[in-house]
């Protein structure tokens, strides 16, 4: 009978001997003279036999990412010494126990299916005119340019779709299209569209200079086509009081980027002035020398030719000397 050392001994062995096969297995990589993937990376399986007597190391090295195949319905050649960097790449520890059997190069054909024009455009066009309606009183949208059927790989086909900037509306729109197949994202294009909007604008009863505070009087609604005016049409005036950053003439349309916000104290704006002397409180008035707004100082100047000193503002045209506060 074996005695129970030597049995240990040999399951040892035996579990030593194949871990020691394992670690030094050989990888047959046999080169397909050519394939076809439907996929936007291809494997190693996908364009050689791979064989090992390690069926665990056979599997993951199958498995390797090699490169991105070519667009849909073209092919491309790939060389083994790119291959071989790649899979080296990925294994470091394989080396010289990579055996290289087949041809020197694999064609890869990327298989697919073409992905219908009209399918993309009306679905952007539909969620353009979609949007414009929900912005506006009247959107008319007109088809753009002209386009192509998309290849694409095989497989289910969604699409997203967006714009970047609703608000200003010119007469041509652009919507960018997202295009997934499997949920992975192949391509993104723009669909360009003609638009015509219509809404309410403000124009200018009077001309107006520079740096002047508006005013819900100064303006009358008219309706028009938005996207005739250059700049993002102001439908109504924002709650905060706001200032021209350049003059304006009669009859122009209110437009987002010629506005600003005032500061409580406008540069060469009359201000009152509290301050105080021997417990008395009293109140002056200055021009202010530069914008500002609560919490700031500012420079002021009593009179044409008088004193200038700074002091902080507490409200709008209001600012404080010597620890006054409103």
């Amino acid at each position: 009978m074996f005695s129970i050392r030597f049995l240990i001994g040999v399951m040892l062995l035996g579990i030593g001997g194949h871990a020691m096969s394992s670690a030094g297995a050989l990888v047959n990589i046999d080169l397909k003279v050519r394939t076809e993937v439907n996929r936007q990376e291809f494997m190693l399986s996908d364009i050689a036999y791979v064989s090992s007597d390690d069926l665990e190391l056979q599997e993951k090295v199958s498995k390797a990412v090699i490169g991105r195949s070519p667009r849909v319905g073209y092919q491309g050649n790939f060389n083994k010494s790119l291959i071989q960097s790649r899979i080296e790449h990925c294994f470091p520890d394989l080396g010289s126990r990579i055996q290289w059997l087949g041809g020197e190069q694999v064609t890869v054909k990327t298989l697919g299916k073409l992905f219908s024009k009209d399918r993309y455009i009306n679905g952007a066009k539909q969620y353009l005119t979609h949007q414009l309606n929900n912005m506006y009183d009247i959107a008319k949208v007109e088809n753009y340019g002209v386009y192509k059927d998309l290849p694409v790989p095989s497989g289910q086909i969604s699409t997203t779709y967006h714009v970047n900037n609703l608000e200003k509306i010119g007469k041509r729109v652009a919507v960018w299209v997202e295009i997934f197949v499997d949920s992975e994202r192949i391509q993104s294009l723009p669909v360009w569209f003609k638009a015509k909007v219509y809404g309410q604008m403000l124009s200018l009863k009077h001309d107006l200079n520079v740096g002047v505070l508006i005013s819900k009087d100064m303006f009358v609604s008219e309706y028009g086509e938005l996207a005739e005016v250059k700049g993002t049409v102001m439908t109504a005036l924002p709650s905060s009081v706001m200032r021209l950053k350049q003059g304006m003439k009669g009859g122009d349309i209110l437009v987002k980027e010629i506005i600003e916000k005032a500061p409580a104290v406008a540069k060469g704006s009359r201000v009152k002035i509290l301050t105080s002397t021997d417990a008395v409180d009293l109140t002056v008035f200055a021009t202010a020398l530069q914008d500002g707004d609560i919490g700031e100082k500012v420079r002021v100047q009593q009179g044409a030719k008088g004193v200038r000193y700074s002091a902080k503002v507490i409200a709008r045209n209001t600012l404080t000397v010597d620890g006054v506060s409103q």
